[in-house]
């Protein structure tokens, strides 16, 4: 009955280590794209709150967030209209190749990163090359690069999707270069980020119960 304490114990700290999704606090970056660049549509963050003219293309924003995290996607039809205006869930870039600063308060151990991509084709709309990510903790000197390519089976599905990046650095800020693929246009709806397991609070308590009364059985013995 004691060793089944004991393994119990050690499979409830098991199950609790999982991936913790990290928020950023802040990102700078180059607006998105529009009808200035070509574009149908006006592909600006449009809820931006941070520093930085939100209306014109490319314009540099700092010190905020908006709808790169606001928890909602685009879908396949970039163009469609779910509530707030055409296109108004996508950002979008053709004559920049956008550079993310993702500020997290406080040094991270990632373990990967998705992008919420449109690879629909229409309109010269199509999933990024490449990712170069780096990782700093001053937000001045960057290091510890790694670059993330997108596959020909990837870029042959048209769907709108989260595509993901394996990471494995530290850093207070994560920064991401996008460079283009076989379209102009870079859409992105969304960013999420996970970090390196840990335990949840009071899970090692439950483990080292469990090795006490395995002790305890063993002097016993």
């Amino acid at each position: 009955m004691i060793y089944r304490i004991g393994f119990a114990a050690a499979a409830l700290v098991v199950a609790a280590i999982s991936h913790a999704d990290a928020v950023p606090l802040t990102y700078d970056m180059e607006n998105g794209e529009g009808q200035a660049s070509g574009g149908a549509f006006d592909y600006w963050d449009q809820t931006y709150n941070g520093t930085g003219d939100t209306t014109v293309d490319a314009a540099p924003l700092s010190g905020g967030t908006g709808q790169m995290l606001d928890g909602v996607t685009g879908v396949d039809d970039w163009e469609a209209d779910l509530g707030n205006g055409n296109a108004y869930e996508w950002l979008g870039w053709i004559n920049t190749n956008p550079t993310i600063t993702f500020d997290f308060g406080s040094t991270t151990a990632f373990t990967n990163a998705s992008f919420h991509t449109n690879n629909n084709g229409v309109g010269g709309v199509g999933m990024w090359g490449s990712a170069d990510f780096s990782f700093s903790d001053d937000g001045v000197t960057f290091g510890g690069d790694t670059t993330r390519t997108t596959t020909a089976l990837e870029r042959a599905d048209p769907t709108a999707r989260y595509l993901t990046s394996d990471l494995s650095a530290s850093g207070r800020y994560l920064r991401v270069h996008f460079n283009d693929g076989d379209q102009p246009w870079i859409f992105i709806s969304e960013a999420k980020f996970n970090t390196s397991p840990v335990p949840e609070p009071g899970s090692m308590a439950v483990l080292g119960l469990g090795v006490v009364a395995l002790l305890r059985r063993k002097r016993k013995a």
